[in-house]
């Protein structure tokens, strides 16, 4: 990974080639395209994070030109490239900038969540009823692939209520792992062990808390249509409590000098009681908000 770090770092052609390149490999290998995917965006974040604005700009356009080329005579236009441009590689370009400029990890990451919002708050203004839509679109798509597919959209109704919540969710997965696969490959390349200390003081702050708490209250108290918003932007909320979820374990696994092992068995433990263990890690999260557990376990020790 270093390696490919380092070539990003040899000029745009070379950023440009990870970036789409990444992206190509993503649409190959469905449904597993997500780490491809995070390297393309992490391309795009490492050219910001260390030349700035400009010059990752300039190989977000590259990228998206020679995407489009590669998509036109396949799909008949340039909407996918578009599309990977304005869901992954601007978003991230921003949430970078951000960092880029401010130094803070969390600010970064607000940036990245605040793109997903946006998306959720585009729906919810566009659509009249996003539930109602979705499910048209879900049963639309049972149709064209024929009754082969039917025990896939079994729960389609159900999934339908939370579609958009779940895709702005998946919007901020891939900004936020892309962006944070750049800032580790930067530390990996010019301040070894600077992400590490960076990641385990990750802290989001007591406003996002308490602007979580609200919008659950809203969601469990307001019917109709600003209760679906609340909770459709609560998925997003949640995911990043869920990373500083992750960073609060990762930093008392440090401060304790605990193996590896630990690690591996908690994530072991998150897939095997998803979405449950998610959950109580997000609520770590926000507890750690208060109580600053690293700091408290690392003063103990």
């Amino acid at each position: 990974m270093q390696a490919l770090a380092s070539y990003i770092m040899r000029g745009r052609v070379p950023a440009a080639l990870v970036t789409v390149g990444g992206a190509l490999l993503a649409m190959l290998f469905m449904p597993l395209s997500a780490p491809f995917l995070w390297v393309s965006g992490a391309a795009v974040g490492l050219v910001a994070l260390r030349h700035g604005a400009h010059e990752a700009l300039l190989v977000t356009v590259i990228a998206t030109a020679v995407a489009g080329a590669i998509a036109w005579p396949l799909t008949g236009g340039p909407q996918l490239a578009i599309a990977l441009a304005l869901a992954v590689w601007l978003p991230v370009w921003l949430a970078a900038l951000v960092l880029y400029q401010t130094v803070s990890l969390p600010s970064a990451l607000q940036m990245a969540a605040l793109v997903a919002a946006l998306f959720v708050a585009a729906v919810h203004l566009l659509v009249p009823d996003p539930a109602a839509w979705w499910s048209e679109v879900l049963h639309n798509l049972q149709g064209q692939l024929g009754e082969d597919a039917a025990p896939l959209f079994e729960h389609a109704d159900e999934a339908a209520r939370l579609m958009t919540g779940m895709l702005a969710a998946v919007m901020l997965i891939n900004i936020g792992a892309s962006l944070l696969l750049a800032r580790w490959w930067q530390a990996r390349l010019y301040n070894p062990g600077g992400f590490r200390e960076e990641f385990h003081g990750l802290r989001l702050g007591q406003p996002m808390a308490l602007l979580g708490l609200g919008l659950i209250a809203v969601g469990a108290l307001m019917p109709g249509w600003l209760g679906s918003f609340a909770l459709d932007l609560l998925w997003v909320l949640g995911l990043l409590f869920l990373v500083q979820g992750v960073a609060v374990v990762h930093g008392l696994a440090g401060a304790r000098g605990l193996h590896v092992g630990w690690l591996v068995g908690l994530y072991a433990v998150l897939l095997f009681t998803f979405p449950m263990g998610a959950v109580v890690l997000a609520l770590l999260g926000v507890g750690d908000t208060w109580l600053n557990l690293r700091a408290l376990v690392a003063s103990k020790a």
